[in-house]
């Protein structure tokens, strides 16, 4: 997922591009359970097509922030559990 954000913020003005990237972020965070992270995605895919430049640019940082709270949320308390489940 963070390559394929990298991809999407380098090629935003390829829509067609950032709708790919969108689809392949929204359903492999659905995959794992993260909504939020999967929402973004879907919303941006949605309106890949059809935003003005300015808000599929504040689109595809939404998509950032969400996934950066959600690799937070995994590290501190997926991560964290299984480190001390071992010990």
């Amino acid at each position: 997922t963070a390559n394929r954000l990298l991809r999407l913020e380098a090629d935003v003005q390829v829509r067609s591009a950032v709708k790919r990237e969108a689809h392949s972020i929204k359903s492999s965070a659905a995959t794992f359970g993260f909504e939020m992270l999967s929402q973004a995605a879907r919303e941006l895919e949605a309106g890949a097509e059809k935003m003005a430049q300015v808000a599929l640019r504040e689109s595809v940082h939404e998509l950032r922030r969400a996934f950066e709270a959600t690799r937070a949320f995994a590290q501190d308390k997926l991560l964290n559990t299984l480190s001390g489940a071992a010990a």
